[in-house]
């Protein structure tokens, strides 16, 4: 079974949660669309880092998504101080950090392609939706070396770090 259909499951049920379903409808206020930046910002911030360092080297640098959300962020205010993290958020943070600080590549492939993939596919059709111009979604002209290095790596996946 591939791994999209093992994770078939997972991926309606986060399109269907509330938050994603008005995201999607582009009715999110630009507050709240913010603290939504705030926290992909801090989820970035590890994997942006698992990805330079597992990623092919003609791609390291257009995987880099902390700084196009920094300029979505800047487009909304000039006044992030609002952003309120949530608990989920600050979790997976530390499971990152796990990742990253015992350089665990077989789990973190798994939340670079769930990651990463969501922006290169789903975010093309969310950056006509959301409150600023969307740059976190641009990969710019490396979109189809982006998904293949990311493919390359699917037969090591464990689709219970997907899920």
């Amino acid at each position: 079974m591939s791994l999209k259909e093992l994770t078939k499951e997972r991926h309606k049920e986060a399109e269907s949660c509330e938050f994603n379903v008005r995201m999607m409808q582009g009715n999110l206020t630009k507050h709240e669309y913010l603290q939504y930046l705030g926290q992909l910002y801090m989820l970035f911030e590890h994997l942006d880092e698992l990805a330079y360092f597992m990623m092919p080297s003609n791609v390291q640098g257009d995987f880099q998504r902390r700084y196009r959300i920094l300029d979505d962020m800047r487009e909304i205010t000039d006044d992030i101080s609002s952003i309120t993290l949530v608990p989920s958020t600050v979790k997976y943070y530390m499971y990152l950090d796990t990742m990253v600080a015992e350089y665990d590549d077989i789990r973190a492939y798994g939340h670079i392609y769930l990651n990463y993939m969501a922006l290169l596919y789903g975010g093309q059709f969310m950056k006509t939706k959301v409150p600023s111009s969307g740059e976190l979604y641009n990969f710019y002209d490396k979109n189809d070396e982006i998904i293949s290095a990311i493919r390359s790596i699917e037969p090591q996946i464990n689709p219970d770090e997907v899920n």
